[in-house]
């Protein structure tokens, strides 16, 4: 099957169509990459006035010109058509994708460096937030004695506030032996009084 060639991937269809034209007859490959010469006139002659070898050679001519015409859209025809040998035509297609392929290259080139300092900048900020292993132990081991420290105050500050709750209670008992004390004294007072 003839690769057809709509301008996109020059050079995919490049390789198709060399591998098709080659498939198809090695001389008439040889013709686009070297050319062919021509009949050369000293006289000016028609193509009637051509002899039989001379007649040969431009239907030889003719066979890779014809094949590359076919596997062309409209758009690369008409930027080639105006031009005789299938050399030249051969050697414009390829100019012209060159330019394209540059161009698509040099942008493809700027987004892969733009992704690598992107990538580049990710990294260092990785880096910055990596620990080694022995850092990781020694912060393990770091906080392993806060949160020990931490659990013991904890439990200090428990039995203080127990002790603490306990003489608050005592004294509060304390307190109201003193004034049930003071009460029963002051009945007795009362009392005693009464009897004399």
């Amino acid at each position: 099957m003839l690769p057809f060639f709509d301008g996109n991937d020059y050079n995919e269809w490049k390789v198709k169509m060399t591998s098709f034209i080659q498939s198809l007859d090695y001389n008439l490959w040889d013709i686009i990459v070297f050319g062919l010469e021509m009949p050369k006139e000293t006289i000016s002659k028609t193509r009637m006035r051509y002899d039989e070898k001379e007649k040969e050679i431009m239907k030889v001519n003719a066979k890779p010109k014809h094949v590359i015409f076919c596997a062309l859209s409209s758009n690369e025809f008409d930027n080639i058509s105006s031009f005789y040998s299938e050399k030249v035509i051969w050697d414009k297609l390829e100019e012209m994708h060159k330019e394209k392929n540059v161009e698509k290259t040099t942008t493809c080139l700027m987004a892969l460096e733009k992704n690598e300092n992107e990538s580049d900048e990710d990294d260092a900020r990785k880096g910055e937030n990596e620990v080694s292993y022995d850092d990781f132990v020694d912060d393990v081991d770091r906080y392993t004695l806060i949160i020990s420290t931490l659990q013991n105050m904890i439990k200090f500050f428990t039995v203080e506030n127990n002790e603490l709750k306990m003489s608050i209670s005592s004294m509060n008992e304390n307190e109201s032996k003193k004034g049930e004390m003071g009460l029963l004294k002051k009945e007795n007072s009362c009392l005693f009084k009464e009897n004399e």
